[in-house]
């Protein structure tokens, strides 16, 4: 599968949505990176939608793109600030991978 530009090192992480219908991004602060894999934890009870700032898991019209439990999405984007979440049940989580660019 390519999903786009080589990497320099590949780094993980998790963002857990702790109140449904409230967004959350994945970095607080600004990781320059080639591509993002997310993936919603398998024990999660509900959906999580991948989005901008602007997702909405709860909405009657989703906002974003919705995985279910175990289901994954890999995304070509250069920060990984720029890539949010929301969840239609608290506590439910994503694990991610992404390719670091170097500096």
């Amino acid at each position: 599968m390519s999903i786009g530009s080589p990497a320099s090192a590949i780094v993980g992480g998790n963002t857990v949505v702790t109140t449904a219908g409230t967004q959350v991004v994945l970095s607080s602060v600004q990781v320059d990176i080639a591509w993002v894999i997310i993936t919603a934890a398998p024990a999660n009870t509900g959906k999580i939608t991948v989005g901008d700032a602007n997702v909405d898991a709860t909405a009657d019209a989703e906002v974003g793109i919705t995985l279910g439990a175990g289901d994954s999405l890999s995304l070509p984007v250069n920060n990984l600030n720029s890539v949010w979440i929301d969840a239609t049940v608290s506590g439910d989580e994503v694990g991610y991978l992404y390719g670091k660019v170097a500096a």
